[in-house]
């Protein structure tokens, strides 16, 4: 569900022709109260108009020599300083994804005398391994999302459908239903429950 919401945001963001180009977790926050299932895009710091002129075409040779946005998520033609397009905000949310269900990326913890370094070193990590191993626990969704998202984009634009469907697929196979509730908010209910009863208990105990 999170993937299908996200997916929605930047579906939103790349019509009106800007990029984010800096996806990752702590850009992502959740609502609070009757919004409290919903996932919010902040941070649009980096965000370009991809269609200006001045940004440059999607086929230009490196211009940067740091990578723009945050080198744990960022797409591998961000790492080579070239000028993005929607696919790399789509590659950094796959993954993302892929960190939220793990937990962890195989380029973290990575040891580098300075910032340029570890960049090379993620990157060199990121077109190293395959993407079947590095979904190899996660539903076939994921691996597809990821391949998807990499290939470079078409005249036809991004089929932001067909990438939803990926997961609400996955969502089926798994028996889950996009009921928008999360395991988390149940978990909350209920921890609200037990301390509401804990709280009345000791009221009558005390009267």
């Amino acid at each position: 569900m999170i993937a299908d919401q996200l997916l929605q945001r930047l579906e939103v963001l790349h019509k009106r022709d800007l990029l984010h180009r800096d996806m990752k977790p702590d850009n992502c926050l959740l609502g609070t109260g009757r919004s409290g299932n919903k996932v919010y895009i902040t941070d649009f710091g980096l965000v370009r108009d991809y269609q200006a002129k001045e940004y440059g075409a999607w086929n230009d040779v490196p211009d940067r020599l740091n990578v723009v946005g945050t080198a744990r998520f960022a797409s591998l033609r961000a790492h080579r300083g070239k000028v993005q397009s929607p696919q790399d905000d789509l590659e950094s949310l796959s993954y993302m994804l892929v960190y939220f269900f793990l937990g962890k990326l195989p380029w973290q913890g990575l040891k580098a005398p300075d910032r340029a370094s570890k960049e090379r070193m993620i990157l060199d990590k990121k077109t190293s391994i395959d993407i079947d191993d590095l979904c190899v626990d996660l539903p076939p969704a994921f691996g597809n999302f990821m391949r998807a998202a990499r290939c470079p984009p078409t005249a036809k634009g991004t089929d932001y459908q067909e990438m939803r469907g990926m997961f609400h697929r996955a969502a089926a196979a798994a028996d889950t239903e996009y009921d928008q509730v999360y395991d988390w908010t149940i978990r909350k209910y209920f921890e609200d429950l037990d301390e509401s009863s804990e709280h009345e208990k000791t009221e009558q105990d005390s009267a």
